[in-house]
Parts: C-alpha cells; structure tokens; sequence
C-alpha cells in the first residue's frame, strides 16, 4: 500500500458541541451537577436505536456522525483497501464450520429477527438441527423493560446462562437454562453484576457472579452451585489468625480494632459495623477473653461492684 499523507484541515471542519444542562445526580451520598446527563437515555422497552432517540439527542448524534465522515474522508481510499484486504481473508461458505466453543463442538450463535429489538440464541451440532435456546422476545414479555447481557454456555455444552435486567438500573438477576431437559431456572435472583459479571466454574456445577451493593458498586465475589442454589461467598474474607486474643476485628487480613493494631485500639461504631458486619460472612467463633470461663466470674463480681451492689 502507497503511503498516503491526509489532507483534512481542522480549521474547516469543526467538531460539534453539546448544549450544557445542569442536572444534579446523587450517588454514593454525593450530590454533583452532570451537564450533559440528558445524552444518557434508556427506553421505557426494547433497545436503543438512532430513530428512537430524543430529537435533541438524535440531532447532536447524526451532527457528530456527520463530522466523522469528514474528517475520515482523506482516508477513504486506505478504509477500502484494508476492507478489500479483509474480504479476501474472510470465509467462504464452503468452507469448515467453525469449530465450537465448548468441549463438544457446539457453534452457538445468535440472530435478531427483522424489525424485532431481541435476538434469538441457538447452537449448531457439527450435523443436525439447530437446537434454540433463548428467544429474548419471549422473555421480555410483560416487562415494560429488558436487557440482557453475558450469554454463554458452560464448559460441559450442559448448561446455557444469561444475566437480564427488568429495571434499567444494571442491577441483573442470573437465568441458567438445561439444555438437555430444556428447564430455566433464576439462579441469582437480584444485584448481580452484568457485562463480564459473572462466569461458570470449570467443573461447570456452579457460577462465580459479582455482587452489587446499595450503591451499585461492585464489592463480594459469590459462588452458586447450579445444582442445589447454595451460595457460597469467596470475597472479601474474614478470618482470625490462630492465637490471636478476642476482643479485637480482624478484616481483609488486617487488625483493625485492638490495641497496637492499625487504630490502636480506637475505632467508631461506624467503622466497626463497615468492616466487621459484611453480609454473608461468618462471625468469629473464638470467644472473647471476658466470657471465657478462666475470668467470667471475676468479670460478673466487677460489675456488680460497679453497680454498686
């Protein structure tokens, strides 16, 4: 290919500018002004497409789709030639199928019906009929809202799984369906995380699936058993070395409320409750040195002193 110098002149094509307006957006406990909030839209259903946007969104959209043209223009003739240098490398239809991507040589695809907004979900035997999987249209019936995302089939071609959102909110549920027996199931029925959140364990008996908290932040890693639904949580972790004298927190690995710890002894309620209270995990089970049989009485007969009795 013959080196090609462009010749756009940014002086004569100039970028378009999004209108500023002020909205104030509260997250996390934060309140700042977002001017260009209004650039973000979900509709009430179905998914997003250029003819269903906002005018003032739509018109900005089709500016800047505009703009790009022109400032690719001097490139056309080198697009078209990697373009032509790509077609020339592309499968043809007599050529082998791809292979599939799991162990049994499945090909799974996906198509979206003419005029719908959800995709159909198939795999294809080596030879055979396609078998269907996920027909997204029928799923989102009812729902004013849905989307989902993360499709994908287990290591073992045994199970099909999704993550779809009824809200809008990227709050989703998990949905695993038995391709040999044709069942759904709702595996994680709320706050899991879409878009790369979750995945199946190589055994394919169980899913690794990101929690999200009350502030949408992704913040426990969990385990499922697809078999059975119990959920196990693997991060974060709270444990106790061995030896170590109660009363004091331990989280992440780190003292966090004893004396000569991090905070030497002074800690808030607050901080204590952050960090020792987590959801799902397991409190200590090694009692606290003042309700230990060795000093309990001796305790009881100090409190009673102390009260004056």
């Amino acid at each position: 290919m013959a080196k090609r110098t462009s010749s756009f002149n940014p002086s004569t094509v100039l970028p378009p500018k999004a209108p500023r307006q002020s909205q104030e957006i509260t997250q996390i406990g934060r309140t700042r002004v977002d001017a260009y909030a209004w650039m973000k839209y979900i509709p009430p259903s179905g998914s997003r497409t250029l003819d269903g946007l906002p005018p003032a969104l739509h018109t900005h959209l089709q500016s800047e789709m505009a703009y790009a043209t022109e400032v690719l223009r001097p490139l056309h003739a080198d697009i078209q030639w990697f373009l032509d240098r790509l077609t020339d490398h592309a499968p043809t239809s007599s050529a082998p199928p791809r292979p599939g991507i799991a162990a049994n040589s499945w090909r799974y695809t996906s198509e979206m019906p003419t005029g719908e907004s959800h995709r159909i979900f198939s795999r294809h035997p080596a030879q055979g009929q396609a078998q269907p999987l996920l027909d997204e249209a029928e799923r989102a019936r009812g729902h004013a809202y849905y989307r989902a995302t993360d499709h994908q089939a287990s290591p073992d071609d045994h199970y099909f799984a999704w993550a779809e959102d009824l809200v809008g909110n990227d709050r989703h549920r998990i949905c695993v369906l038995d391709m040999m027996t044709g069942d759904i199931r709702t595996l994680v029925e709320s706050d899991a995380y879409g878009y790369g959140g979750f995945v199946f364990s190589p055994s394919s008996q169980s899913v690794f699936w990101i929690w999200r908290d009350a502030h949408s932040r992704p913040t426990r890693l969990y385990r499922t058993s697809i078999e059975c639904g119990d959920t196990t949580l693997i991060y974060p972790v709270s444990y106790m070395p061995a030896g170590t004298k109660a009363p004091m927190v331990w989280y992440g690995g780190e003292n966090i409320a004893a004396s000569g710890g991090k905070l030497n002894g002074m800690i808030s309620f607050t901080e204590v409750a952050d960090r020792f209270e987590v959801e799902g995990v397991a409190r200590q089970d090694k009692t606290g040195l003042l309700v230990s049989p060795a000093v309990k009485s001796s305790f009881d007969v100090l409190k009673q002193r102390i009260k004056g009795q």
